[in-house]
């Protein structure tokens, strides 16, 4: 039994060789986004990519079949954090301390929704987006359904 596994898995490491595995890393595609802002989160929805720019008062929306700016949405300037959810992206802002609300549709903002002081990052689960506060200790949840 045990020569038949060390053969197996010999097999499996040749299959991998031959099929590229064992080629180093690379990047694919390098999309210029900004020349005076960060570049500082990204999110998958709506069939695309959403880039917050720090700095800016702008989040992009990313076609992947192009790597291609294909749309910018108004946000605040301190903008980092954002997951997807609800057909929304939501996106943190530490100068404002609010999340935003944006249509993944439409790349309006929806709404910008008070959280704790210095929020930090964003997430979407469990029907909710989700923000960390750093300035007040919190974890702040938000309902989709009703915000």
């Amino acid at each position: 039994m045990r020569t038949f596994t060390i053969a197996l898995v010999a097999a499996a490491a040749l299959a991998a060789a031959a099929a590229g595995a064992t080629r180093s890393p690379s990047v694919v595609a390098k999309i210029p986004v900004s020349a005076f802002a960060q570049p500082c989160a990204t999110a998958a929805g709506g069939g695309y990519i959403w880039v917050s720019e720090y700095g800016a008062p702008t989040l992009l929306k990313i076609d992947p079949r192009t790597n291609r700016v294909v749309g910018k949405a108004r946000i605040g300037d301190g903008s980092c954090g954002l997951g997807f959810g609800a057909g929304s992206l939501w996106v943190e802002d530490t100068s404002s301390s609010t999340i935003s609300r944006v249509s993944a549709r439409t790349g309006k903002r929806l709404k910008a929704i008070p959280v704790g002081a210095t929020p930090y990052d964003a997430t979407f689960a469990f029907g909710a987006a989700w923000t960390t506060a750093n300035g007040g200790g919190e974890v702040d949840r938000i309902d989709a359904a009703t915000n």
